[in-house]
């Protein structure tokens, strides 16, 4: 652990989860409470998967703090689920996911190898119609689904095409497919256009250029409502912890600005403002889609300690990236709930060990990382994301921070990727300089002049809840040794509060 001689020499004051008061103004200013952020999506936290799961799963599934499930991906692309006026699987995966307090995302095929898109949108209208309007009238169904996604991952099949073809025979299907489905019901939400990662070379034709499928049909409904992208940054070659902090710091941060960028061009040309205005998602996301061979707990796979932290970083870079119109992303979907027998083999992306249809699962650092996000930066009336700024994000001591409940709580995760080192910290509440010790410098835009530190292990998340006094209320802890123990994060409610440092 890296101990400055400052801090080895006021150690007994700097107690692990010691406040720092600043100023001595500071009591009247926190009577009026952290700043407001960027909102966040009351769906962000998402979920995937492609096959029936046993209802002893769908629970576990929910604690997780899911809030919407895409059924989907290349299988439901090829051989989707049939819709039935019986209570068919789909219906009850549908009701399944609504019994966990999530909704669900209907995926409809854009299969066009074998059919023309003329048929295609035969086929989608048909299924909007059997779920939305006959289990719903024959009440298998309490009310219509709203969220319906066009496709899965069109540039996969069509590699040798260049961007400009494969932009054009996306437009192609949507155009036709997303009218066929308004008719049906005209208050559904379309998501598309599903693309396997962010590719400037096709969505910049797709949002306001040559193919563009952000105008309107012959009524002047909408084609699309929300544009979505797939991501999986690594796979197929080896990479390293610096390569995943490298995309977590940059790649993500400049490629949601690019897409948002390319949303208000759209948006701008066709005149979409207010309710109107694009929403955007990521419906697929891992870590990467094929694991190594090594792939434990202290590796940088799916079942690593780490790829939790990349989903929670991930959630802070989705949350703190907006478009013109103010929308950040609107979900997260991560792929998936379990698949390739949950035993960390090479297709297994789930977030979940161990096989189903068997009830015996166990949660895995994405899955707890995912709970952390909404249990506690989420939990409250209205959270909104602040940006942090840590002085070590080069070697993974990040942060990702919200506030809630009209600014009476701050909840903040710190997040230590470095695998050989612990580190001490210095939160600060507002923008200006850090002036406690330690070896990393936390800034969060709340507007609260005040300074918390702590120290936190190698591989380990942390978790703080602030009141709006600035004052610790809650500490969770989650850590590599939780992990292989399966233990769930730890919460340890603060009784009192501890001992002050004095007044800078």
């Amino acid at each position: 652990m890296v101990v400055s001689k400052y801090l080895a020499r006021f150690s007994a004051m700097f107690a692990f989860a010691s406040i720092l008061t600043l100023t001595a103004f500071s009591q009247g200013f926190f009577s009026e409470g952290f700043k407001a952020g960027t909102p966040v999506s009351p769906l962000l936290i998402g979920q995937s998967y492609w096959f029936d799961l046993p209802n002893s799963v769908w629970p576990v599934v929910g604690a997780a703090g899911v809030k919407l499930v895409r059924i989907g991906g290349s299988a439901d692309n090829s051989s989707p689920l049939a819709c039935t006026t019986a209570q068919g699987q789909l219906i009850q995966q549908i009701q399944e996911i609504r019994r966990i307090g999530a909704e669900p995302i209907i995926q409809v095929s854009n299969v066009i190898d074998n059919a023309v898109p003329a048929s295609l949108a035969a086929d989608a209208a048909a299924m909007v119609k059997c779920v939305n309007i006959t289990n719903v009238n024959n009440r298998n169904l309490a009310y219509p689904v709203k969220y319906w996604s066009i496709g899965n991952e069109p540039d996969g099949a069509h590699r040798s095409d260049t961007d400009a073809q494969i932009a054009a025979l996306i437009a192609g299907y949507i155009t036709a497919v997303a009218p066929a489905m308004r008719d049906v019901d005209p208050n559904i939400t379309i998501l598309a256009p599903e693309l396997s990662f962010y590719q400037a070379g096709i969505y910049g034709p797709l949002l306001g250029g040559a193919s563009d499928i952000t105008g309107t049909d012959s009524q002047g409904r909408y084609y699309v409502d929300e544009i979505t992208v797939h991501s999986y940054p690594f796979g197929g070659a080896a990479y390293t912890l610096s390569d995943v902090i490298n995309a977590e710091t940059n790649y993500f941060p400049q490629t949601f600005q690019q897409l948002t960028s390319e949303i208000n061009t759209a948006n701008a040309l066709n005149n979409r403002t207010g309710s109107h205005a694009l929403t955007w998602g990521l419906t697929e996301f891992n870590i990467t889609f094929n694991n190594f061979a090594t792939n434990n707990t202290t590796g940088d796979g799916v079942c690593s300690f780490l790829n939790g932290q990349f989903f929670a970083s991930l959630y802070g870079s989705g949350m703190g990236t907006t478009t013109a119109a103010g929308q950040s992303i609107h979900n997260m979907n991560s792929w998936s709930v379990n698949e390739g027998g949950g035993e960390c083999a090479a297709g297994d992306l789930g977030f979940l060990s161990g096989a189903t249809p068997s009830a015996s699962v166990t949660p895995r650092s994405s899955y707890y990382h995912m709970q952390l996000v909404s249990k506690y930066l989420l939990s409250g009336r209205d959270p909104s994301y602040l940006a942090p700024i840590s002085s070590q994000a080069a070697i993974g001591m990040l942060a990702v921070a919200t506030t809630s409940d009209h600014g009476a709580q701050l909840a903040v995760m710190v997040l230590n990727e470095d695998q050989s080192n612990g580190h001490s910290f210095s939160l600060r509440m507002d923008s200006d300089p850090v002036r406690g010790p330690g070896d990393t410098q936390i800034n969060i835009p709340a507007g609260v002049a005040r300074e918390y530190f702590d120290t936190i292990p190698a591989e380990s998340t942390i978790v703080l809840i602030f009141n709006a006094q600035g004052q610790l209320t809650t500490k969770v802890t989650y850590t590599l040794a939780d992990l292989e123990a399966n233990r769930p994060p730890q919460d340890q409610r603060q009784g009192r509060e501890p001992e002050p440092w004095r007044t800078w």
